[in-house]
């Protein structure tokens, strides 16, 4: 197997090893990664909910943001409903905190499930039902 930058080593499923036309602005000159995120969100009643967190990828494609986390799970869901709760709740508060840095953008939030690799964009409505959840926590702080 190849070595990358850094000597880590390159498998198969390695995303930028993919092919897949959906991954390559993940990798372009123009992402971002390991990006670090806090904000403070109002909720209807009870204290403030603070988030903070790292998102794995940051991109940015014309009036949208598209937020990537990484996932291993092995076989990774093939629907958006099947994914685990708390990387919904997860992919939720980077969307909250993200409306409040970068006003005016499109939010929109995917898994990169690295077996495979394939990405999956999680639904808007899905989301939104999620962050519902989310503003209901009776915690005051989340670390994503």
């Amino acid at each position: 197997m190849a070595r990358g930058s850094g000597g880590a080593r390159a498998t198969p499923s390695s995303p930028k090893r993919s092919r897949d036309p959906a991954l390559g602005a993940l990798f372009s000159a123009e992402a971002r990664a390991e990006v670090g995120i806090a904000a403070e969100i109002a909720r209807p009643a009870g204290p403030p909910l603070r988030i903070s967190g790292k998102i794995d990828r940051l991109v940015r494609c014309g009036d949208a943001l598209l937020i990537v986390d990484y996932k291993t799970n092995r076989p990774p869901p093939r629907d958006p409903a099947a994914v685990p709760e708390a990387y919904l709740l997860q992919l939720a508060a980077y969307r909250l905190a993200a409306r409040q840095v970068f006003a005016g953008l499109h939010i929109r939030a995917a898994i990169l499930w690295t077996d495979g690799p394939r990405i999956m964009e999680i639904p808007g409505s899905l989301l939104d039902a999620t962050e519902l959840r989310l503003l209901a926590y009776g915690g005051a702080s989340l670390d994503a």
